[in-house]
C-alpha cells in the first residue's frame, strides 16, 4: 500500500518503458556477431571499432550489479566508481 510505502517519490510505470529499447538494442549488438561480415551494413565499421568499449562498460556494470548489495552499503564508493567506470 501506498501508505506503507517510505520512498520519497515513485517513478511512473511509463518511466520503465525505455529500457524495452535499452535491452533491444544491446541484444541486436551482441547477435550482430554471430553474422557473417558480408551481410554487415555499409558503413557499419564503426560496430568493430565500438565493442572493446561496449564490453569493459558491460563488464564494469556487471560487476556494479554484485556490489551493489547489502554487503556493500557502508561502502557505497565502490559501486558508485564502478558505474563511473562504465560510463566513462
Amino acid at each position: 500500500p501506498k501508505a506503507l510505502d517510505r520512498r520519497f517519490f515513485t517513478p511512473a510505470g511509463w518511466a520503465f518503458a525505455i529500457w524495452g529499447p535499452i535491452f533491444l538494442g544491446e541484444m541486436l549488438l551482441a547477435f550482430s556477431v554471430f553474422f557473417p561480415k558480408s551481410l554487415a551494413p555499409a558503413g557499419s565499421a564503426w560496430l568493430s571499432q565500438l565493442a572493446p568499449f561496449y564490453a569493459s562498460a558491460s563488464l564494469f556494470q556487471a560487476i556494479w550489479c554484485f556490489c551493489f548489495r547489502p554487503w556493500a552499503l557502508p561502502h557505497l564508493w565502490i559501486p558508485a566508481s564502478l558505474l563511473t567506470f562504465a560510463a566513462a
